[in-house]
């Protein structure tokens, strides 16, 4: 296998941490390296619906939007707070208690 096949498998896997995001969007992720806010301006409703949905006890729809969310942008706070509260109540410590719970307060609203 080719070192461009290996790192392609390698970045496509979920991060074992149980966040339910890939490595490169989760622990891995470089907050230093964000989007401008309005790069990602376009996926505010798409965070709006899922703090809707999980304040409507949507949990299921709630963890679906925020990975599509997180995806696309991995900083976004809103979708962020909202993953590692679904985590925890799951009991998922290592997710909820990974390198980007410290992302939630450090990126732009």
């Amino acid at each position: 296998m080719s070192e461009p096949q290996r790192m392609s498998s390698a970045a496509t896997q979920l991060w074992h941490c149980g966040s339910g995001l890939r490595a490169i969007r989760c622990c891995s992720l470089q907050l230093g390296a964000r989007a401008p806010a309005e790069a990602t301006r376009h996926l505010v409703p798409l965070v709006e619906r899922t703090m809707a949905a999980h304040r409507q006890g949507a949990t299921e729809t709630a963890e679906r939007l925020c990975l599509d969310v997180l995806e696309l942008a991995p900083d976004r706070p809103g979708a962020l707070s909202i993953l590692y509260e679904i985590r925890k109540t799951q009991g998922v410590t290592a997710a909820a208690e990974t390198g980007w719970s410290p992302g939630v307060s450090a990126a732009p609203a």
